[in-house]
């Protein structure tokens, strides 16, 4: 995934505790819950993990819209 990363111009490298985390959770076919876009930018690059950021609320944006407010 770093390879492929840097290839397609991804500035800021993974760490290696990320790319546990990353192979790890895609493997058991689960869900990366974080607070830290470095698991956004690894979804870009591999299509098999699955990531949710906790500060965009239980339903990212879709959630913001449908009631009027930012989740805190």
């Amino acid at each position: 995934m770093q390879l492929r990363a840097a290839e397609k111009g991804a500035r800021k490298a993974l760490s290696a505790v990320d790319l546990l985390i990353c192979a790890t959770a895609a493997h058991h076919g689960l869900i990366v819950l974080h607070g830290d876009n470095d698991f956004v930018t690894a979804e870009r690059f591999a299509v098999e993990l699955r990531q949710r950021n906790v500060l965009e609320g239980p339903l990212g944006d879709r959630g913001a819209q449908r009631t009027g407010k930012p989740y805190v």
